[in-house]
C-alpha cells in the first residue's frame, strides 16, 4: 500500500512539472513572435490624372506635301535628291526624260501636225478655184487645229526634251517614290517635298481609347529616337475608323515648331484623358487578393489589413477608397509583401 502511494505520488509531481514546462514553452512562443520592419507614408487626398500613352512617327502635314511629277510618261536619269535631304527653293531634284512611248506619241503628233497643214494649204487652194466646198474646207481647218493642239499639248508639257525638276519651296525631302531607269506614268509622284516645318504626329490608339480624345487635346510629344526632345502639341483630328495595317486609329497631333523632331522619328504621345481628386498611395503599397486587392496601415504597432478598390492609376500612384480609411492614416508602403492582419511591425526611420 505504502508503495502505490510512492508511485502516485510520482506521478502528480511529473504532470505538474509537464504543464509547467508547456506555459513557458508558450510564454517563450510568445516573446519571439515575429515583426516586420517597414516604412510608411500618410495616406493624402490628392489629385491624380490617367494619361494614355501612344506611340507614332513624324509625318508631313498632309495638306502642305508637295509632290513632284511631270504630265507625260518618263524615264528617270538621274536623281539629284536623297530623302531627308533639306534643300532650298529652286534647287535641283530629279532629271527626267520623255519614255520611248512618249518620244513616239510626239513624232506621231508632229507628222500628224504637219499632214494636216499640208493638206490644209490644199484645200485652201481647191476652193480657191471653186473645186471645193466650204464643208471641206472647213474640216481641214478643224483637222490642222486638233492635230497642232495635240503638238502643242506634248511640247508644252516638256515631253520634247530631257529636263531638270526643282523645288517649289524650301524644305525637306519626305520621299522618294522612284530609281533611275524607272518608266514613270503620267502625274505619278517622283518624289515629294515637305516645305518648312510643315510636320506633325501620327499616333495609333487603341480602339477603345479613342473616344476619349477630342479635338484641341494637349499631347506631351517625347522623341523615342533623339533624347532630350520633347515638346507640347494638340490633338488636331481623330480618323475614327480603324487603319488596316495597325488596328489603330490613326489622330493627329501638331508639332511644336521649335523642337527639332526628325522627320519620320518615332514618337511617345502622353495624352492626360482624365483628372480627379481621390486618396492616392504608391502603387507598391496594394496588393492583389483573392477578391479584389488590399493594403496596410499601421495602428498602435501593428499591422491592420483594408480591403480596398484601385480606380486612376499612373506610374507611380494609386487611387484607392475603402470604409475604414482615413486621410493621415500611415499606409505601409515597403515590407508589405511579408505582413498578416495583426501583425507586429516596425517602422523603419
Amino acid at each position: 500500500m505504502k508503495r502505490n502511494l510512492t508511485i502516485l505520488l510520482a506521478l502528480a509531481l511529473a504532470t505538474t512539472a509537464c504543464h509547467k514546462s508547456t506555459h513557458k514553452e508558450d510564454e517563450a512562443a510568445d516573446a519571439v513572435k515575429p515583426t516586420a520592419a517597414v516604412r510608411t507614408v500618410k495616406l493624402e487626398k490628392s489629385t491624380i490624372a490617367a494619361t494614355l500613352i501612344a506611340y507614332g512617327t513624324v509625318v508631313a502635314q498632309s495638306d502642305q506635301l508637295l509632290s513632284v511629277s511631270v504630265q507625260y510618261e518618263s524615264k528617270v536619269v538621274r536623281l539629284l535628291v536623297s530623302a531627308g535631304e533639306t534643300v532650298e527653293e529652286g534647287q535641283p531634284l530629279i532629271e527626267v526624260e520623255p519614255s520611248p512611248d512618249t518620244k513616239l506619241q510626239l513624232a506621231e503628233a508632229t507628222s500628224a501636225a504637219d499632214s494636216a497643214q499640208i493638206q490644209l494649204e490644199q484645200a485652201q487652194n481647191r476652193f480657191s478655184m471653186k473645186l471645193a466646198l466650204n464643208q471641206e474646207l472647213q474640216l481641214a481647218k478643224q483637222a490642222a487645229r486638233d492635230s497642232a493642239a495635240t503638238l502643242s499639248s506634248l511640247t508644252v508639257r516638256g515631253a520634247g526634251d530631257r529636263i531638270i525638276l526643282k523645288a517649289e519651296a524650301s524644305g525637306q525631302v519626305s520621299s522618294i517614290e522612284v530609281r533611275i531607269g524607272h518608266i514613270v506614268p503620267a502625274g505619278s509622284p517622283l518624289l515629294s517635298v515637305v516645305p518648312g516645318r510643315r510636320i506633325e504626329a501620327l499616333l495609333g490608339v487603341e480602339p477603345e481609347s479613342a473616344g476619349r480624345l477630342h479635338e484641341g487635346q494637349k499631347v506631351h510629344l517625347i522623341s523615342v529616337n533623339q533624347k532630350g526632345v520633347q515638346g507640347d502639341g494638340t490633338i488636331r483630328l481623330i480618323t475614327r475608323r480603324v487603319n488596316p495595317e495597325t488596328r489603330l486609329v490613326d489622330t493627329f497631333a501638331s508639332v511644336p515648331p521649335d523642337a527639332p523632331f526628325i522627320f519620320s522619328g518615332y514618337l511617345r504621345g502622353e495624352i492626360e484623358v482624365e483628372q480627379k481628386g481621390a486618396l492616392v498611395v504608391p502603387r507598391d503599397a496594394v496588393l492583389p487578393d483573392d477578391d479584389g486587392f488590399i493594403l496596410f496601415t499601421v495602428r498602435d504597432g501593428h499591422a491592420v489589413e483594408h480591403k480596398v478598390v484601385i480606380g486612376l492609376q499612373t506610374d507611380t500612384l494609386t487611387e484607392v477608397t475603402g470604409e475604414d480609411l482615413q486621410v493621415g492614416d500611415e499606409v505601409i508602403t515597403v515590407g508589405v509583401h511579408q505582413l498578416e492582419d495583426g501583425m507586429a511591425v516596425d517602422k523603419s526611420e
